[in-house]
């Protein structure tokens, strides 16, 4: 939690003349800017490198960054765009896509983001992903399907109970009616 001497050393890293790509200099203080609330500091970090050689684990920086500048319809332009391009790890890309729509209160198109997430994660690393799994009962719970949301975070708190937010959400369905499955926006 030393950001400040983080970012010195990277501004430090930043400046060094070498042949090698420093994508990854950038994309940190980026991230280090963000922990700092310095969105327009991450901002000019990313701007450093041109649009068309940003990888994908650039892209999602860059998008976490037009969130915290609540350009959600940028941010959501640029998953899409690092979706093409990312065989390994699009998940994570998908996952922040749940968030964002999430945020926008398009708890479908959310749901969608996070299965897909899931699903893909499943099929290319035969693993389960907790934050699809989250998210999905998140959703669940926005669209008014309480059995379903709580199914969903059950199976998560039996994988994962130390989930972040887990026992808020779990929670918030103990506290819930037993309203019918209905839907939201």
């Amino acid at each position: 939690n030393k950001f400040q001497k983080a970012r010195d050393a990277l501004d430090f890293a930043a400046r060094c003349e070498c042949n090698r790509p420093i994508d990854f200099v950038y994309e940190l203080l980026a991230r280090t800017c963000l922990a700092m609330e310095d969105i327009q500091g991450a901002a000019d970090a990313i701007d450093q490198v041109p649009e068309k050689k940003r990888r994908p684990y650039y892209r999602w920086t860059e998008a976490d960054v037009l969130c915290a500048k609540r350009e959600f319809h940028a941010a959501r332009r640029v998953l899409l765009t690092c979706l093409d391009r990312d065989r390994r790890s699009r998940h994570r890309a998908l996952i922040r896509l749940s968030r964002i729509e999430y945020l926008c209160t398009n708890f479908r198109k959310s749901m969608e983001y996070a299965e897909a997430a899931g699903t893909f994660f499943r099929e290319t690393w035969g693993g389960f992903l907790d934050d699809a799994q989250f998210w999905q009962a998140l959703n669940a719970y926005r669209l008014r399907d309480r059995e379903r949301a709580m199914e969903l975070a059950e199976d998560l708190r039996a994988r994962n109970p130390r989930y972040p937010k887990l026992a808020m959400l779990l929670a918030r369905l103990s506290g819930a009616g037993h309203g019918s499955k209905g839907e939201e926006k």
